[in-house]
């Protein structure tokens, strides 16, 4: 492996001399600085600050702790100064050496003190951390009389200690914080909860159950405790104790009871309130999951009840919470229970319900939907009469696009009903709003899902004739992207899953190879959503086969990338993807292998890989790993992959995701970058409380410690080791 050269980019950058230095020494280093002619203005201060921040983070990040406190000594700037001390404090209690943490985080404290410095309440918390709790409780009194500034402190304390894996003294300290002081704003979610959800995660991820019920009570928010409890009891039910999980279910049960009301803030100036009856109806799912049917009705009972109480809440004359809608929900937890007679109940309530509905539009739309459940539970004739009541209420709309919009939904409802003469008849009302509509662009977008109407109709001809004469509006639009756009949707709405006839003429009509490619991939992309692999896949391969007919590398890029994100539904390198079918996952991969910029295909490639591992198949997932480690290789500048393995392991490690952290680990050529990250794996581990695991790697660690080839360099990471673990 040709050798990175990290180190020798490290001393230019620092401009200092690679000997050990120690936080003993407090001498400033002689640096080479330029003659100033004129005094330096703040945007030069600001960039000489910024300068320094990426030297000293890319001089801890490689493992030359030494070398970046020698650096931090040279910064006038105080603020920056107890920033960066406090930075390097975290790097070193990242990799267990809490003894220079602590003296780094007590300078730091001392310059705030000079300075008065007003962030001293956000990282107080690793005052206690590193054994210096009267210290930082002394502080604590300085800041006593401020409830804004201690409700940090004490949530920088929690935070602290729930990194160290010390749960309950995280929780004694988040208990202090006063609910909705850390962030005063009712549509953000009160940090405290959020504090207080971690530690509840982090210590049922520890096997201590009992003390995520603790902290529980800690939650101010009666709807966030009776979530918290769910989360415990779904612990116990996915560890088999069903005796506990129906326990923490009762609790959760008893405080869901005692809501009145749930506020709801989307925004700022958008509020209103519930009540618990979403609440209730996911308590009821979750008893029957666990075999209590008769609790679980019960439950459902309530939420009725519930519904029944309260009125509709309207916010800007929208009807943002009603009971139809309410009722509705509730009825499809008991159609899920065969219970069709009490399901069939509750449509009907809601359907009068629904009548009370201020606004026309807002009534409409809820009076379609109640025609859907009807339709679902086999109450056609009723679902037709709903249909047959709106149709006046549409007449009402001034919007010619939403009365188009209505008249083409329950036209589709008749027809599934199998009523074609009334849905015939409302189709005529639609087209001829259409047909006057003036602006040519708008048409198009009413007459193309109406291709897709004849085909499902067996109307072939019609379908043909009108996709022909769209085809044509289509081609006079003036903008490229637009024309483009309307062509993908034409084609899409032209498929059928039987007869792909249409679809291909007007592929085959399109004078530029390079459209006809793009068609292709809307077409597989289409398949895919559908859920139709095999045809996903043909119309797939067929795209891959005409993709070089699209001459710019860029644009052919982002296309493919574009599509393998919406086959694959991957948005960006994330654990919080979902997981999808592993077909998708075999297709994306073969869109990315087509992208010619190299990081692009990588990145990608990464992704694809990570969803794999959640799938099980780490087999599959190494091997597209080396793919992408491979592509890697070819990126320039060289350094720029690099970077971007270290961004991949640190977002890695914050994730927990270690496994794939040591596959990027392998290929990060130079080693005192490996050996800080396989110690900060170590680190977790140990905190996690799996010795094992955290001897393993932290064996491997010193293994590539004594790779460094700088004396200096293998002294300091050996000398760490060996204090990471005296602290163990």
């Amino acid at each position: 492996m040709e050798k990175f050269i990290f180190p020798i980019l490290l001393t230019y950058l620092l401009n200092i001399p690679l000997s050990p230095i120690t936080l003993a020494h407090q001498t400033q280093p002689t640096l080479k600085t330029p003659q100033i002619s004129q005094q330096p203005t703040p945007e030069d201060i600001e960039n000489q600050n910024n300068e320094a921040r990426i030297r000293i983070q890319t001089a801890w990040e490689s493992g030359h702790y030494n070398q970046a406190y020698q650096f931090i000594q040279t910064i006038t700037d105080t603020s920056t100064k107890i920033q960066l001390l406090r930075d390097l404090a975290k790097a070193y209690l990242a990799v267990g050496q809490k003894k220079p943490a602590a003296n780094l985080i007590l300078q730091a404290v001392e310059l705030s003190q000079k300075t008065d410095s007003s962030d001293l309440s956000y990282w107080i918390g690793e005052l206690f951390t590193i054994g210096e709790a009267e210290k930082g409780k002394a502080l604590l009194k300085t800041i006593s009389n401020n409830e804004y500034e201690l409700a940090f402190a004490h949530q920088s304390i929690a935070q602290a200690y729930l990194n160290f894996g010390q749960y309950s003294e995280a929780l004694k300290y988040a208990r202090l914080i006063p609910g909705g002081v850390l962030l005063p704003l009712p549509e953000y979610t009160d940090p405290k909860v959020e504090l207080l959800n971690d530690i509840i995660n982090k210590s049922l991820k520890a096997g201590e159950p009992k003390l995520a019920l603790q902290v529980t009570t800690a939650l101010d928010g009666k709807d966030d405790r009776v979530y918290a409890l769910q989360t415990i009891a779904e612990y116990y039910q996915n560890n088999g104790n069903k005796k506990q999980a129906i326990l923490m279910l009762d609790i959760a049960l008893s405080v869901a009871k005692t809501i009145e009301s749930i506020s709801v803030v989307p925004e700022r100036s958008l509020f209103w309130i519930e009540p618990n009856d979403s609440i209730l109806v996911n308590l009821a799912n979750r008893y029957i999951e666990l075999g209590d049917r008769a609790k679980g009705l019960q439950i459902l009972s309530l939420a009725i009840e519930s519904v029944r109480k309260f009125e509709n809440q309207y916010a800007f004359d929208i009807p943002v919470w009603h009971k139809s809608k309410a009722l509705v929900q509730i009825s499809r937890s008991y159609l899920k229970l065969g219970e069709k007679d009490k399901a069939k109940e509750l449509i009907a309530k809601s359907l009068l319900e629904a009548e009370t509905i201020q606004g026309n539009y807002y009534k409409i739309q809820e009076l379609i939907g109640i025609a859907q459940k009807h339709t679902e539970i086999g109450e056609c004739k009723t679902s037709t009469e709903i249909l047959e009541k709106t149709l006046p209420l549409i007449e009402t709309i001034e919007s010619e696009s939403d009365k188009i919009s209505f008249l083409m939904a329950i036209r589709k409802e008749l027809i599934q009903i199998e009523e074609k003469e009334k849905a015939e008849q409302v189709f005529q009302k639609a087209l001829f709003l259409i047909e006057t509509t003036e602006s040519e662009s708008e048409k198009i977008i009413y007459l193309i899902p109406i291709v897709n109407t004849y085909i499902n109709t067996n109307q072939n001809q019609l379908a043909t004739k009108l996709a022909r004469r769209i085809l044509g509006m289509i081609q006079r639009l003036d903008s490229q992207d637009a024309r483009r756009l309307r062509l993908e949707e034409l084609v899409v709405n032209c498929l059928d899953k039987e007869n792909l006839t249409l679809a291909v003429e007007i592929i085959q009509s399109l004078p530029l190879k390079e459209d006809r490619a793009r068609m292709l991939f809307a077409i597989a992309l289409r398949y895919a959503d559908m859920g139709n692999s095999a045809l996903a896949s043909q119309f797939l391969s067929q795209a891959l086969a005409s993709v070089d007919s699209i001459i710019d590398k860029e644009e052919r890029d982002m296309l493919l990338a574009q599509t393998t994100r919406n086959i694959a539904s991957i948005y960006y390198i994330s654990s919080q993807n979902p997981v999808v079918e592993p077909w998708r996952y075999n297709l994306a991969t073969q869109l990315i292998n087509a992208i010619s910029n190299p990081q692009a295909k990588a990145e990608m490639l990464i992704d694809i890989a990570i969803q794999y591992r959640k799938l099980g198949d780490i087999k599959l997932s190494n091997r597209i790993l080396d793919t992408a480690f491979t592509a890697g290789k070819t990126i320039e500048p060289k350094e720029a992959w690099q970077t971007k393995l270290l961004e991949l392991s640190n977002i890695g490690i914050q994730e927990e995701n270690y496994d794939l952290v040591l596959q990027f680990v392998k290929r990060i050529e130079d080693v005192g970058y490996q050996t800080v990250i396989l110690r900060q794996i170590a680190q977790k581990y140990q905190i996690e409380g799996n010795k094992k695991k955290a001897e393993e790697i932290l064996a491997q660690g010193i293994e590539v410690a004594n790779q460094i080839e700088d004396e200096s360099g293998r002294q300091e990471a050996l000398v760490g080791i060996g204090e990471q673990q005296n602290g163990w």
